[in-house]
C-alpha cells in the first residue's frame, strides 16, 4: 500500500475565535509484500533487517543508526516504464509474516512486512 499521510491541527486563539494551522506530521505503516525465491533466499535477507531491530537469539534491540533504511515504491506501466516514484525514509521491519511453509498449491511464497515510515513522498 502507499503511504498515508496525516497532519494534526493545532488551534491557536485568533481574536475572541480560533483557528487551525498545521502540528505535526505522521505518516503511516506501508505493508509490503515480496516473493521468496529460494535461490536468491529472499527470506534470509528479511530475516537479516529484522534481526538487526531485534535478535531473538540475544534478546536485544539494534541501533536504529543499523536498521532504519531509505526505499523507493515504483508503479510500472505495462511497457515496463517507470510511472511513479515514492521516496520511504526511515523505514524498518516492525512485523514480518514468512508465509506458509508448503508449495503444495504451486503458488510462489509470499513474504508480508510492515515498515515503520518516518517520511515519505512522491517523487
Amino acid at each position: 500500500n502507499l503511504p498515508s499521510i496525516s497532519t494534526s491541527p493545532i488551534e491557536l486563539s485568533y481574536g475572541n475565535s480560533k483557528v487551525k494551522v498545521a502540528g505535526q506530521v505522521e505518516f503511516d505503516d506501508v505493508t509490503v509484500e515480496v516473493k521468496d525465491f529460494i535461490g536468491a533466499d529472499i527470506e534470509k535477507s528479511v530475516n537479516d533487517w529484522h534481526k538487526e531491530v531485534y535478535d531473538p537469539a540475544t534478546d536485544e534491540i539494534g541501533f536504529a543508526a543499523d536498521y532504519k533504511r531509505e526505499a523507493t515504491l515504483m508503479e510500472y506501466a505495462p511497457d515496463g516504464s517507470n510511472v511513479r516514484s515514492w521516496t520511504l525514509q526511515g523505514i524498518w521491519p516492525n512485523s514480518v509474516e514468512y508465509g506458509d511453509f508448503s508449495y503444495d498449491g504451486g503458488d510462489k511464497k509470499m513474504i508480508s512486512m510492515t515498515l515503520s515510515v518516518d517520511k515519505a513522498f512522491r517523487e
